[in-house]
C-alpha cells in the first residue's frame, strides 16, 4: 500500500527519493477543525446582494506535530437581473490564512515549501459573472453560470506562487 503522505521527489543531483510530501501537498491536514459559517442574502426587485463568512479553526496539532493556521474568508456580492432568467453578478472575496504552527520533522530540505513559516497570508479578489436560467429553452430546473476574477491584493508569507486569475463555469440541474 502506498503512503499517501509521501512523494517521490526529484532531487538536485537528478535522483529521486521517497520523502514526506511538503505541507501543501499533503492529502489533508489530519486535524479536527471547527468550521463556522454564516450567510446573509437579500433581494429587492431586480437587485440581489449578500455577505458571507466561512472559517476553519484547527483544535490541536496533528500527530506529525503541526496544524494549519486559522482561515477566514469573507464574500460580498451583488447581482442584477436584466430579464427573468439572465443575471449578472459581481463579487469580492477577502481571505486571511494564518501560518502553520509547529512543524513536521520529516518535512525537511532547502526548498521553500519545506518551511512552515512560508504558508499563509492575505488576498483580496474581484469577480464578475453571469447566470442564465434554462427557462429560455424550456428547462426551468437547468442553470448555466460562469464567473472570472483576479486578485487586487496579495500579501503572502514567504515565497509562494501568487494567483494571477481564475475562471469557472457550472451547469446545474435541480432534481
Amino acid at each position: 500500500m502506498r503512503d499517501s503522505r509521501r512523494n517521490r521527489l526529484l532531487l538536485p543531483d537528478g535522483s529521486r527519493a521517497l520523502v514526506r510530501a511538503f505541507y501543501g501537498m499533503q492529502p489533508g491536514a489530519g486535524t479536527f477543525d471547527i468550521m463556522p459559517g454564516v450567510v446573509y442574502a437579500g433581494h429587492l426587485d431586480k437587485w440581489s446582494w449578500g455577505l458571507s463568512y466561512r472559517g476553519r479553526h484547527p483544535l490541536a496539532a496533528n500527530p506529525q506535530g503541526y496544524m494549519w493556521g486559522n482561515l477566514h474568508e469573507f464574500n460580498g456580492w451583488a447581482g442584477y437581473t436584466w430579464i427573468p432568467g439572465l443575471t449578472t453578478t459581481y463579487r469580492a472575496l477577502a481571505s486571511v490564512q494564518g501560518r502553520i504552527a509547529g512543524f513536521d520533522p520529516e518535512i525537511r530540505g532547502i526548498a521553500a515549501p519545506t518551511n512552515p513559516l512560508f504558508y499563509g497570508g492575505t488576498r483580496v479578489e474581484l469577480f464578475g459573472g453571469w447566470t442564465v436560467s434554462g427557462k429560455f429553452i424550456g428547462f426551468d430546473n437547468l442553470t448555466l453560470a460562469a464567473e472570472a476574477g483576479l486578485p487586487v491584493h496579495q500579501d503572502l508569507d514567504g515565497p509562494q506562487i501568487m494567483k494571477n486569475w481564475q475562471a469557472g463555469m457550472s451547469l446545474r440541474l435541480k432534481i
